[in-house]
């Protein structure tokens, strides 16, 4: 805690520690490249798709350097509206046959769309365990075939529903069977807004972030104010979930919310790639989020 002194009056200001557990290297988004970006899912190469808070699904491609882990290349192909109930989408997944999976947080709900936008189906047996989310605090993130699964798909909160007591649930949903097969605990340390199936070792890494003050006040203290953490979660025998802590740093205004596999570098580490939401409020001061993508070496 540290204390200043403004006109004899003492504040007391929490100072988030800088902490990092891996190497992490930071690039600017283009001027140009839109705002609202929630979630990522690699096609091949350098071929992602994307979803934003907008209503929309976006077909990206994002260029790593392989020496220096800078970003080369960043632009948008093509673009396609998704009609969901609230179209805030926050999460994207692809099935390695193309199918597309997404989730609406406001909505409350999770979806199969085509590669042009268009819904194929809604689970409706995930949005009536959803109906008790809180407003914007709805189904974040989700992954196809995580934990070795075959055609499940897994999904979860960003934080507790109204029903839950300290922990959140992570959902697994049968595509075959149309249904929830089983639900599982997981402690959060902050809310969860992303997940990242790692076929190494079939545990799924999971992004989580916390906005430690509120914009407001750090607009006017200064303070930096947004911390993420990854983990390594391995499901174990039992049904209950280990976490490990991979990743952890504050990361000023920048509001990282995806997260996906990028080539590897020339050493042969694989890499991650995490990029934010890129943003502007007016209301009630002008709070700007920086878009930029960062690459993570795991190993």
């Amino acid at each position: 805690m540290s204390f200043i002194s403004v006109k004899g009056i003492i504040i007391a200001l929490a100072i988030l520690p800088l902490v990092s557990l891996g190497r992490m290297i930071e690039s600017s988004l283009p001027e140009d490249f839109p705002g609202g970006i929630s979630s990522l899912s690699r096609v091949k190469d350098d071929e992602y798709l994307a979803v934003s808070d907008r209503g929309e699904l976006l077909n990206l491609k994002i260029k790593i350097d392989s020496k220096t882990a800078a970003l080369k290349e960043c632009e948008i192909t093509s673009r396609f509206k998704v009609k969901t109930r609230y179209r805030d989408l926050e999460a994207v997944c692809r099935a390695k046959d193309g199918r597309i999976f997404v989730t609406d947080d406001c909505g409350k709900s999770a979806y199969e769309i085509d590669a042009n936008g268009k819904k194929v189906k809604e689970f409706e047996p995930l949005r009536a365990e959803f109906k008790s989310a809180k407003y914007n605090l709805g189904p974040e993130a989700i992954e196809y075939g995580a934990f070795g699964t075959k055609d499940c798909i897994w999904t979860m909160t960003e934080l507790p529903r109204t029903n839950d007591v300290k922990s959140l649930k992570l959902f697994k949903y049968s595509l075959k069977e149309d249904k929830i097969l089983a639900s599982y605990d997981y402690e959060y340390d902050y809310a969860v807004v992303d997940f990242l199936n790692d076929p190494k070792d079939n545990s799924l890494l999971v992004l989580e972030r916390n906005i430690g003050v509120s914009p407001k006040i750090a607009f006017w203290s200064g303070l930096n104010y947004i911390s993420i953490k990854i983990f390594r979660v391995k499901l174990n025998d039992d049904g209950t979930l280990e976490k490990t802590l991979l990743f952890k740093k504050n990361t000023g205004s920048v509001n990282y919310e995806g997260m996906e596999w990028t080539t590897d570098s020339l050493d042969g580490k694989r890499r991650i790639i995490l990029i934010s939401d890129k943003d502007i409020t007016n209301k009630p001061i002008r709070i700007e989020w920086p878009g930029r993508l960062a690459v993570i070496e795991l190993d």
